[in-house]
């Protein structure tokens, strides 16, 4: 479905009897223990796949910034900056986005925050076959923004009141992110 820096996500159909057979093959420092019995098990899933060597990739890259972030106090003016400890920060945000479990996690909270929102639905993720290189989550249909931005423009541009939906999906979005 799509590639990203990261990651890649596959389209797929969920087969209860084979993944309730490899369940057990999965140790538990790789699975969050987590069962819901709610979640439909003959379902269209979405499984994103770290890419083959990404960890070391990240971590490489770290260190070379690390390196510079270091070399930049060597100029008087730079160090008020305070570059290392910034890549430091950097660095725990990119090892939150390679274990996998942290981001089903948040899809979990995210789905218990908006539960009770029409205009915002998040898929729920698999705990218990989700591990820190692959996670699985039901596979939501989205519309995306640009199919709405785009029928705002073209009623503007008909003499239409697209500013009605230019507010609607400002006041939508601004609900969602606060």
């Amino acid at each position: 479905m799509g590639i990203g820096a990261i990651a890649q996500v596959y389209k797929a159909r969920l087969r209860p009897n084979v993944a309730l057979e490899h369940r057990e093959s999965l140790t538990p420092d790789h699975l969050i223990l987590d069962d819901d019995p709610s979640i439909n098990l003959n379902t269209t899933v979405a499984v994103k796949v770290l890419h083959p060597y990404v960890r070391a990739t990240i971590l490489r890259d770290l260190k070379i910034m690390t390196f510079f972030a270091r070399l930049s106090w060597l100029i008087p003016s730079m160090i008020w900056v305070s570059l290392p400890e910034e890549v430091s920060k950097f660095g725990e945000m990119m090892q939150d986005q390679l274990d996998l479990r942290v981001e089903a996690e948040n899809l979990r909270n995210f789905g218990w925050n908006f539960k009770e929102r029409r205009t915002a639905k998040f898929p729920r993720p698999l705990i218990a076959f989700t591990t820190r290189e692959i996670l699985v989550e039901e596979y939501e249909l989205g519309v995306p923004l640009k199919v709405f931005l785009d029928a705002a423009a073209e009623a503007k541009s008909n003499g239409r009141n697209g500013e009605a939906l230019d507010r609607k999906i400002a006041a939508i979005g601004l609900d969602s992110f606060l």
